[in-house]
């Protein structure tokens, strides 16, 4: 007596090719998503990262053209500013069309019963050749660190200044940093408030 036997679906080469491109598709998806590659799609810019810290401190920021660099004469700063000059650094002024970061750091080294001769530190974070000042703001009254150019790493620096020094009076200063470039401007503010003792 035959019986009748029915194929195998595994053993259809039409299967076995279908299957194979079934498989095929699933890894490249997996790949385009993962960004491992880019056949259907453009590699999206990433944001330049801040890397603060004292080890870039005073890094050239790369530049495209030699003459957009500071010459190493420091800038003259304006009257009631604090001295940043110390040797060895230098900044230069990048053009570049990077997003500029919101200014974070630690904008003040101290914030409570401060003496007006206490020597503070400050730094900004924000984007690689930005300009950022300090400001310190009380009632209608706003004072002002020099203006810095961040570094390599996305830092600028007020190593030592004095409250007195910059014009602030006893009484409570709000603190936040103020970071431009090209045409953009955008200001981080500190969670604590500045308390200058009498």
């Amino acid at each position: 007596m035959y019986t009748y036997k029915k194929p195998s679906p595994y053993k259809r080469p039409l299967f076995i090719v279908a299957a194979l491109l079934l498989a095929l598709a699933a890894v490249l998806a997996v790949l385009e998503l993962t960004n491992t590659t880019h056949l259907f799609h453009k590699n999206s810019p990433t944001k330049p990262a801040v890397s603060a810290g004292q080890s870039t401190k005073g890094e050239k920021t790369a530049t495209t053209n030699s003459s957009q660099q500071n010459s190493g004469t420091p800038a003259s700063t304006p009257s009631g500013s604090a001295n940043t000059s110390q040797p060895g650094d230098t900044k230069s002024n990048t053009v570049t069309t990077a997003d500029l970061i919101t200014p974070f750091g630690n904008f003040v080294s101290a914030h409570a019963n401060v003496p007006s001769s206490t020597a503070l530190s400050s730094v900004c974070n924000t984007t690689v050749g930005a300009t950022c000042k300090i400001a310190f703001t009380s009632g209608t009254l706003t004072r002002y660190l020099s203006s810095e150019t961040t570094d390599s790493g996305g830092s600028a620096y007020w190593p030592s200044w004095t409250p007195n020094s910059i014009g602030l009076t006893p009484g409570t200063w709000q603190v936040s940093a103020v970071a431009t470039l090209n045409g953009q401007t955008k200001t981080g503010t500190d969670a604590t408030n500045l308390e200058i003792k009498p």
